[in-house]
Formats: C-alpha cells, structure tokens, sequence
C-alpha cells in the first residue's frame, strides 16, 4: 500500500466502490475489514494509504479493527486524527473502551481529540471518564467540559453543574457546554 497523494486514484476509488457495495452485508464488510486492518498493520503501508483506509472504517469499521486504530492514537497526530476519525463512528462500545483507557496515556492534542470522540459520540457510559479530566490542566478541562455539553444525558448536565472550579476558561466552557443543555 504505497499510495501518495497526487497519483492515479483510481485502486482508491475501486476500494472505496467495493466498500461502499459491501456495506450492509455484515460478512463482506467484515472480511473488508480484515484486510483493511492488515494493512494498518504493515510499516510499508504509506500515510496516505493509511488516510484513506480509515475513512474506509469510517464506514465499515466494527470491534475487528479497534485495536489498530487504538494503536495509532499513540502515533503521529496526523494519523492519530485519522484513527479518531474511524473510531468515532464504530458503534460498538468496544471502541468507546478503547478511546476511554487511551485518557490514561495520551496527552496534548491527541488527548483533547479523543475527549472531543468522546463527546461526539455522545454515549452517557462516558461522562464518568470524562468528569474526572475537569480537574486537569485548562486545555484538558476545556475539552472534558466541551465533551460534556455533547453528551445529551442528565448526569452529563449534573457533572457540568456541579464543575464551579476552575480557571476562567474553564468556566467558561462549562457555562457554554450548560447553554448545550438548555440551560
């Protein structure tokens, strides 16, 4: 897969036809999936390949391809982005678990990126996880609060009520994430 931006598109776009025909067909995507995943998992696999294979999982990413994309959340940003990307619209909480134990480790832009999955993908399972960062350095708190305001759920807006601490940013970030709430 050494695909770079600029060359024919065309195997691109066949795989994206092949995808996108699969897609509803739980064993075709599956065995997509695999294949897709194995070849996240090659060194020689170029960032661009990589790219358009996460959009790929974007759409047919299941629990299969979760631990790959985890992986790359501890790589290069650019990658991490786009491992966020595919992990923020597999409904299984398998990724929901797997973006939870990376708050653990991660740290700057990435970390906040998975806050803000987190908070797109609006599951209540999460606000747990995500309270406990708004104690944390502003940028981190920030984007705990921001997530908050996404997850549509009374213990989300409890959490958000009750976080008076803080500096001013993070305030006001929880004062617009409660504005979310209608309140």
């Amino acid at each position: 897969a050494g695909y770079a931006f600029g060359e024919s598109s065309a195997s691109l776009e066949a795989v994206h036809q092949i995808v996108q025909a699969a897609y509803g067909d739980e064993i075709a995507t599956l065995q997509l999936e695999k294949e897709l995943t194995q070849l996240l998992r090659e060194p020689e696999t170029s960032d661009e390949a990589r790219d358009f294979i996460c959009r790929q999982l974007w759409i047919i990413g299941s629990d299969y391809s979760v631990p790959v994309l985890a992986d790359m959340l501890s790589g290069e940003k650019r990658m991490a982005d786009m491992a966020l990307y595919a992990l923020q619209e597999n409904t299984g909480s398998t990724a929901r678990v797997a973006l939870e134990k990376t708050l653990k480790t991660l740290n700057g832009d990435i970390l906040v990126g998975v806050i803000n999955t987190l908070g797109v993908r609006g599951e209540e399972a999460s606000v747990k996880v995500i309270v406990a960062l708004l104690d944390r350095e502003d940028i981190v708190a920030v984007a705990a609060a921001r997530a908050l305001g996404k997850i549509d759920a009374p213990s989300s807006r409890e959490a958000l009520e009750a976080a008076a601490n803080g500096s001013a940013a993070v305030k006001d970030a929880v004062q617009k994430a409660l504005s979310m709430h209608g309140g």
